[in-house]
């Protein structure tokens, strides 16, 4: 792979001679009232390549950077709902555990843990007194 991208850039650096020495008339450019110096129009058709070039390179690289800036904000968002989500989750799990006993049930449990049965309550007192 080394020795196939190596070839490639030096096919890429004929083809650019090739292209400088055919075209090297020297030209004038002139845009909006202002005029270049006499130089070859190779030279500033690489110019043009070179610029565009690296143009496209910074739209694209504009366009990496609002992605990724794009894909964190989507991160955060998803990581803030899955812990909404945790967080109702667990409510509902506690309101249903709370909610299997109706408000009279809940009622007669209390007052079940809180009475002394009758039962134990004559065995323990003798109102005779024959003991």
């Amino acid at each position: 792979m080394k020795y196939l991208r190596a070839l490639l850039i030096f096919i890429l650096a004929l083809v650019l001679a090739g292209f400088i020495q055919q075209n090297s008339q020297s030209v004038i450019l002139k845009y909006f009232g202002y005029n270049t110096a006499a130089l070859p129009l190779s030279l500033f058709m690489i110019i043009a390549f070179a610029i565009g070039y690296l143009l496209a390179i910074l739209v694209g690289f504009t366009g990496t950077v609002r992605g990724k800036f794009t894909l964190l904000q989507t991160k955060r968002e998803v990581k803030r709902l899955k812990s909404e989500a945790t967080q109702y989750r667990e409510k509902s799990e506690d309101r249903e555990k709370g909610s299997s006993l109706t408000p009279e049930e809940k009622d007669r449990e209390s007052l079940s843990t809180q009475l002394i049965s009758p039962a134990t309550d004559w065995e323990d007192s003798d109102p005779e007194g024959d003991e």
